[in-house]
């Protein structure tokens, strides 16, 4: 089969290999048997998948990106993006060197995953994806800091998730609770920030494209344009929310109580008694 020869561990092929994830999944919720036919709709997708699949033997991916070290690059900065829709969710990190002439970006590694099968709100999912961003800039960061420094920036498209990481995790309900716990555990809540969609490549990883497209998609590759720009931070991370709804939602009820008190007029004996 043509997606198990494909040995992708770092993903540089995922917006073209979760096509092939979204349609095993549509596969297995129409609970189709492994001995029966796909149908015609999803025989013509597979179909062409495998057909796309040969133009990645003409990918070239650069061996070795960190061609600096502190002395001759001060600044070394990983850059991770996350993005989601209802079928899918992923994270793509970023290596952006500053030397003193000039600005270099490089794709470090990504990840994606197709949306669970219990139905989620997009919010959620969006959440779900800073989530596998924080750890995947985890990992990417434990292997370049063995040589050089690095600071982190994390980068979301959804307002709502970027408010729900920016505030304590107790507010929220528990789904959101323990993944914006964790979030703020491996990462810094001042390091997130608000990319419009139309930058984010991560967007690429929760639809796919072509094998071809992929090939020759800068964006991909290179990160967004503002990344090769000397200002690293473009856009502000107070922004308003798209669904203040779906924002307050998710905030953990407040539980009130009321108690009768039934006070007596005399609570003490008078005090010769006492004696």
């Amino acid at each position: 089969m043509a997606a198990g020869r494909i040995f992708d561990p770092l993903g540089f092929a995922s917006p073209f290999t979760i096509r092939f994830k979204i349609l095993f999944q549509e596969i297995w919720q129409r609970k189709t048997d492994w001995d029966e036919e796909l149908l015609p709709d999803i025989r013509e997708k597979f179909e062409q998948w495998c057909s796309e699949a040969s133009f990645l033997c003409e990918l070239q991916i650069p061996r070795y990106v960190l061609q600096c070290d502190s002395v001759n690059c001060p600044e070394c900065e990983i850059h991770t993006f996350s993005d989601a829709s209802i079928k899918a969710y992923g994270a793509v990190s970023y290596v952006r060197l500053r030397t003193f002439d000039k600005i270099s970006v490089h794709l470090l590694a990504s990840k994606s995953r197709v949306a669970p099968l219990k139905v989620l709100t997009l919010p959620r999912l969006e959440l779900m994806g800073a989530l596998l961003a924080a750890r995947l800039a985890k990992e990417v960061s434990r292997v370049l800091n063995e040589k050089i420094s690095t600071t982190n920036y994390f980068w979301t498209d959804s307002t709502i998730a970027l408010s729900w990481i920016q505030g304590p995790s107790n507010r929220w309900k528990v789904f959101v609770a323990n993944r914006v716990k964790e979030i703020r555990s491996l990462t810094d809540k001042d390091s997130w920030r608000h990319c419009p969609g139309k930058d984010n490549p991560s967007d690429l990883l929760t639809r796919g494209i072509s094998a071809d497209s992929l090939i020759n998609c800068e964006k991909w590759w290179k990160g967004p344009s503002f990344l090769q720009e000397g200002n690293t931070v473009p856009v502000s991370n107070n922004v308003l929310l798209s669904d203040e709804s779906a924002y307050l939602e998710e905030l953990k009820p407040t539980e009130r109580k009321n108690f009768d008190c039934d006070f007596r007029q005399q609570p003490f004996e008078p005090y010769p008694l006492c004696i």
